[in-house]
């Protein structure tokens, strides 16, 4: 199970899979998107709602002292999943598309979802953990190894609490739906 964030001034929610995908398929959502997508403005972008793939977290306290499942990295609890941001690639289409021509097999890599992020201009890649790879980030730099040397992990990822802005149905180009 993973969980989401409807924006920052809310606690985290489990999320199930017909709650992912009305995410995901909600109009305001894509229509959002499609306007961060033209205009680039960023503030778009943090109205978006966020999975945080990697994690689910412990009730604590807010600042303002509301109890909830806030995104703390102290109330983390990692739940076997990795997610990988690679961004500023022109054509995450193409990119993708490279790998399928390379034959590689998903679900061997312990891949779960693909999808295109809301810049449109990167691609989110959540995969099973694996404990002989070590920790999150060296679980990311061994995937990139395997997917090809030519992509670069973004570092930040490291966090466990960190959010993924959610996608457009469209933007998904791989879902293991097990």
């Amino acid at each position: 199970m993973f969980c989401y964030q409807s924006n920052f001034s809310n606690p985290t929610q489990p999320v199930d899979e017909a709650q992912f995908y009305a995410l995901v398929r909600a109009g305001k959502w894509n229509e959002s998107i499609d306007r961060y997508r033209e205009t680039h403005d960023a503030r778009l972008k943090r109205k978006l709602p966020a999975f945080i793939f990697q994690a689910t977290f412990d009730d604590t306290t807010s600042a303002k002292g509301r109890t909830g499942a806030w995104r703390k990295q102290a109330a983390t609890r990692l739940n076997g999943l990795v997610v990988m941001d690679l961004d500023h690639i022109e054509n995450p289409l193409t990119l993708y598309q490279g790998w399928v021509d390379r034959g590689l097999d998903w679900k061997q890599l312990g891949i779960l979802l693909i999808y295109v992020t809301p810049s449109g201009k990167g691609l989110k890649i959540v995969f099973k953990a694996r404990l002989d790879w070590g920790n999150l980030i060296s679980n990311q730099h061994q995937m990139v190894h395997l997917l090809g040397d030519d992509v670069v992990v973004v570092e930040a990822c490291k966090d466990a609490s960190r959010m993924s802005f959610i996608c457009k149905e469209t933007d998904i180009l791989h879902i293991d739906k097990e």
